[in-house]
């Protein structure tokens, strides 16, 4: 494999098992080309979220082992920005990002009090009985990811139908209904206005189930028929998993048609074609 790059890596700084280091000398070993760091951005009400404390911590480690192994692999600093974290442009200047991944992992009732989307099923079940049905909690959960995309801009969509991380056996809805269609129809059209990178995120991928990636299938051939590029991302919050699912998330691709995906190389995102990965 000529190219194997991830965007999506989560540290100790927030609720990742292992540290940069360890990150990228496992990316090393399989010989990465690129990787770069994602932890998620400060949130109050967020335990996996990082700290200020460790935000400042997280930056720093990162810029310098950029120069550290420069001459074994590109490392790249990024963050996982929640919607309610409030990034921008000139925030991630200040930061030093080198890219943001944009992200919603809750949505809100109008007031001050924050749902969570993915937290556990659990939650997840709480969060729908407080706005009375399924269909409320996705309409909210994808006009945050609009929100986003217009007010924020982020490079990277992250795990874009993660309403869908309980419904893998259609429990709560079936994405085939006209009205989920419909919205997130309405969601594609502004990523191709905005001209945002939407991840594919292979961290619920397994042997039993390959469409277990973010976005499903159908949300995919979507993408590509409009030409929005793509980028494969593992979310790894342990080094193991940085290349998880990879070689099968291309074999998908491809099967859907794909042509090229986008990696952050020589501090530019290239497009690579899928079948020199």
């Amino acid at each position: 494999m000529k190219y194997i790059s991830n965007l999506h890596t989560h540290t100790i700084y927030c609720d990742g098992s292992d540290t940069v280091e360890e990150n990228i000398k496992y990316a090393i070993d399989k010989n990465f080309i690129s990787l770069g760091f994602s932890g998620h951005s400060h949130f109050y009400k967020d335990d996996t979220s990082m700290s200020e404390e460790n935000t400042i911590k997280y930056l720093e480690n990162i810029k310098k082992a950029k120069d550290i192994y420069k001459d074994k692999i590109q490392v790249y600093l990024g963050i996982e920005g929640d919607y309610y974290s409030n990034l921008n442009k000139e925030i991630d200047k200040e930061m030093g990002l080198d890219y943001r991944i944009g992200s919603v992992h809750y949505i809100d009732d109008n007031k001050t009090l924050h749902f969570p989307i993915d937290m556990s099923k659990e939650t997840f079940n709480e969060t729908i009985k407080h706005f009375g049905n399924i269909k409320e909690v996705i309409f909210r959960y994808y006009d945050n990811v609009i929100k986003m995309i217009e007010n924020q801009k982020p490079d990277i969509i992250g795990h874009l139908d993660l309403i869908r991380k309980y419904n893998l056996n259609k429990e709560y809805f079936t994405e085939e209904e006209d009205w989920y269609i419909k919205k997130l129809d309405e969601v594609i059209d502004v990523i191709e206005k905005n001209g945002c990178i939407v991840e594919i995120n292979t961290k619920l991928m397994n042997k039993n189930n390959l469409n277990a990636h973010y976005p499903n299938k159908m949300t995919i051939t979507k993408l590509l028929e409009k030409n929005i590029p793509i980028i494969i991302n593992s979310d790894a919050h342990k080094a193991s998993n940085i290349d998880h699912f990879y070689s099968d998330a291309i074999n998908e691709l491809k099967k859907l048609g794909a042509k090229s995906v986008k990696m952050l190389i020589d501090n530019e995102f290239k497009n690579i074609d899928i079948n020199e990965l």
